[in-house]
């Protein structure tokens, strides 16, 4: 089994990078490296697993750059021009990792899941160098502000 060192080594991840003004879309998966005692999920770390209208009730979603430094890791970058669901599909471990070649570069980035889920982010760059912030939500998508 070949281990993939970065998200590009994933074939079906890699394709998505051969269109025409392919702009890079980064990926980060919720941490659960810093748990609270008896290896539970802290409190914000269960609100965010809980999607947006928790999150944003909670306040958790008011300074976007202070929650992704303290509470996401970055798994990595992916190229291409993709609709954010498509991007949800094929990062589901039977796709980008059938046979657990993720399996330690999920390891190496501190991370405990392969596929993206409730909580997790997508950043993607639009026109004018803002870049829009995406959070996987239990039924699809929702913007949760700009960086």
């Amino acid at each position: 089994m070949n281990c993939y060192k970065n998200l590009s080594d994933a074939p079906v991840l890699a394709a998505l990078a051969n269109v025409e003004n392919a702009r890079p879309f980064q990926i980060f998966y919720r941490s659960c490296e810093r748990l609270a005692p008896q290896g539970r999920m802290t409190e914000i770390q269960q609100d965010l697993a809980e999607g947006v209208k928790v999150a944003r009730k909670r306040g958790h979603l008011d300074d976007i750059p202070t929650l992704l430094k303290a509470q996401y890791i970055e798994l990595g970058t992916l190229h291409g021009r993709t609709p954010l669901h498509q991007i949800c599909h094929l990062m589901q471990g039977e796709m980008w990792s059938p046979q657990g070649e993720a399996r330690e570069l999920i390891r190496a980035k501190g991370l405990q899941h392969t596929s993206m889920s409730v909580g997790d982010i997508i950043v993607r760059p639009v026109d004018g160098g803002e870049r829009e912030v995406f959070m996987v939500d239990r039924f699809g998508f929702e913007m949760i502000g700009t960086l």
